[in-house]
């Protein structure tokens, strides 16, 4: 009788589960069309479009544009990177110090004519 309740209640166990699952599920589509679309209700009311045809689009991060190293520079730039552990090692106890990594970046990106921060990233990733 025993083992009876316990395959009941493993079944149940187990409905349960996928019914959570299917919930899960449900939940992450909405939260994507949700963030997939965007009305814009005011432009649509002073149209004769309807609310469904009127979309905005996502803005879009700005790219900079990569900076062009030589060959000398980019051994330069890597020796640098292998020196200072703090900008790509997250056991470093300096990791975590964005300021200080961040100064470290803007101060290399000066030694190079025309050359920002986000282009000097923009190498190392």
């Amino acid at each position: 009788m025993a083992l009876k309740r316990s395959r009941a209640h493993q079944q149940s166990r187990a409905q349960r589960k996928a019914a959570m699952r299917d919930k899960m599920q449900v939940l992450q589509i909405k939260v994507k069309e949700e963030e997939a679309v965007h009305w814009d209700y005011d432009y649509a009311e002073d149209s004769d479009v309807s609310f469904e045809a009127v979309q905005i689009k996502k803005k879009r991060q700005m790219v900079t544009e990569p900076y062009e190293f030589s060959r000398e520079q980019e051994g330069e730039l890597v020796d640098w990177y292998r020196a200072n552990p703090e900008l790509y090692d997250k056991n470093h106890r300096q990791f975590r110090n964005t300021k200080r990594r961040f100064m470290m970046l803007e101060e290399k990106a000066k030694e190079f004519p025309g050359c920002t921060c986000d282009q000097l990233c923009q190498f190392y990733k």
